[in-house]
């Protein structure tokens, strides 16, 4: 049954929901609007999806540089690690979703849960 949030709501409001899984949402629903445009229908939404999509894209690689530098310049080895293993949690969906799926047997070696 459809809840009253689920209408109303944010369904954005979640943590989550991170500036790379966003992204990756928004870049397949790009390209499902593209598919979908034989007859031009949808210019105008690809047009505003691509430029936000622009703006979100030098967001998110700003802040992956901005914290790779403050790591190599600042960090104990300890806290590189603790780093390296929270971003990666945090990129696993992003990275599993790259390799082809979570449940593919590349995926399964290369990512551990947990």
């Amino acid at each position: 049954m459809i809840s009253v949030e689920k209408i109303f709501g944010n369904i954005f409001n979640s943590p989550l929901i991170t500036p790379d899984r966003l992204l990756l949402g928004a870049k397949d629903h790009l390209a499902r609007l593209m598919k979908g445009n034989s007859n031009h229908e949808f210019d105008t939404q690809i047009l505003v999806l691509t430029t936000a999509i622009a703006v979100l894209e030098g967001d998110v690689s700003n802040v992956d540089t901005t914290l790779n530098l403050q790591s190599s310049q600042t960090d104990d080895v300890d806290v590189v690690t603790y780093n390296f293993h929270n971003t990666l949690s945090t990129l696993s969906g992003v990275i599993a979703n790259s390799l082809g799926g979570v449940g593919i047997q590349v995926t399964k070696k290369c990512i551990r849960t947990g």
